[in-house]
């Protein structure tokens, strides 16, 4: 799991490894970590995190500042704000808080708080790609779909465009069937993403059309159909 610690004091960012490893190893969990003395160095990583430890008020740009510009990227990461000041509780209701914990940090909240993110937090909900130069690990609801270009693909997200360096069929592999289709030899769809159908065409919440091959909308509507079954409305 990865995971960024953002603090402008380096003894807390330590103190902080120092509990979490405590935790991961009681837990035989492996936790790899990024420190961040400043919001701003934070957002300048391009690195994706599983969960995001962040001071609300720091010397330079605050948490809060941080955590906004987070959200405005489409960065759902899960943020724990670290702070000394107990108003602050509403604010962070804006940027889709986690958790926040008081300063100084108790284990057993700390700890708390990290039982109540396992919960939430599961693989199956990634598609992680291992072969590639770093390890890029996307949520399945940030995919609007891949595209085959030559022998490679690229996976369009709501964050950024994936290069992928391999064919469209091995990402048709690791997507899961119930939530992604093949609607054409060079599109696999997110039903999340999908807001209408003409004929022979998909168009997708962030205004992109997609081709529905003649040979694939009989099984598009099947399987459209017992998406939205499942995922939207209830069929007992």
């Amino acid at each position: 799991m990865r995971i960024a610690l953002c603090d402008d004091e380096k003894y807390m960012r330590m103190m902080l490894r120092e509990r979490l490893d405590a935790y991961a190893k009681k837990r035989a969990l492996v936790f790899n970590y990024e420190d961040f003395a400043d919001g701003s160095e934070l957002l300048k990583a391009d690195r994706i995190f599983d969960l995001i430890f962040l001071d609300y008020k720091m010397k330079e740009l605050n948490g809060m500042d941080t955590a906004r510009e987070l959200r405005n990227r489409n960065v759902k990461t899960a943020i724990v704000f670290l702070t000394s000041i107990s108003d602050i509780i509403r604010d962070t209701f804006e940027v889709n808080t986690f958790r926040f914990l008081d300063k100084p940090i108790i284990n057993e909240k700390l700890y708390k708080a990290l039982d109540d993110f396992l919960k939430s937090f599961t693989e199956d909900e990634y598609l992680s790609l291992l072969d590639c130069p770093k390890i890029i690990r996307i949520r399945y609801d940030d995919i609007y779909y891949a595209e085959a270009t030559n022998k490679t693909c690229i996976i369009h997200t709501v964050n950024e465009d994936i290069d992928y360096p391999f064919v469209l069929l091995k990402i048709e592999k690791m997507l899961p069937a119930d939530r992604f289709i093949r609607t054409h030899k060079s599109f696999i769809v997110g039903f999340k993403h999908i807001i209408s159908r003409s004929a022979y065409t998909i168009t997708l919440d962030n205004k992109q059309e997609i081709d529905l091959g003649r040979n694939h909308v009989a099984s598009f509507k099947e399987k459209y159909i017992d998406y939205m079954s499942r995922y939207y409305f209830d069929t007992e």
